[in-house]
């Protein structure tokens, strides 16, 4: 059951524990790339929320990870879907760390196979 960040707010402040996956508690870094040289940017790219929720592959994302437009909080430079921090960035991989989940943007995925492999990969292991 996946509960978002003002639910995970709430029960932390009441002192109940939250069962979290070891592979989450721990901070694991998922990185899927199969190339040698990685070409990250640490800058977030803009987007637009109203245009990311008219896309199909958005959608399944959410659908996914058992969350909805409403567990959604749009950021500045990123989103908040439930406990994940969903940064769109300029880089050839996808990686969910500490919660972070870094892509490059939706569009981008949706041309590529390998990006959309890589992050059915990092959700399947997330969830």
């Amino acid at each position: 059951m996946s509960i978002n960040q003002r639910q995970f707010s709430i029960l932390t402040e009441m002192g109940i524990p939250l069962w979290q996956r070891s592979a989450l508690a721990n901070n694991s870094n998922i990185d899927l790339t199969n190339s040698s040289t990685d070409n990250t940017s640490s800058v977030n790219l803009p987007f637009n929320f109203a245009e990311l929720t008219t896309q199909q592959i958005f959608q399944d994302i959410l659908l996914s990870i058992n969350l909805s437009l409403a567990d959604i909080n749009e950021q500045n430079t990123y989103l908040e879907i439930g406990l994940l921090d969903w940064h769109f960035v300029n880089t050839n991989t996808i990686t969910l760390s500490s919660n972070t989940l870094s892509t490059t943007t939706l569009t981008d995925i949706s041309n590529s196979s390998q990006f959309k492999r890589q992050l059915w990969q990092v959700l399947q292991d997330y969830t």
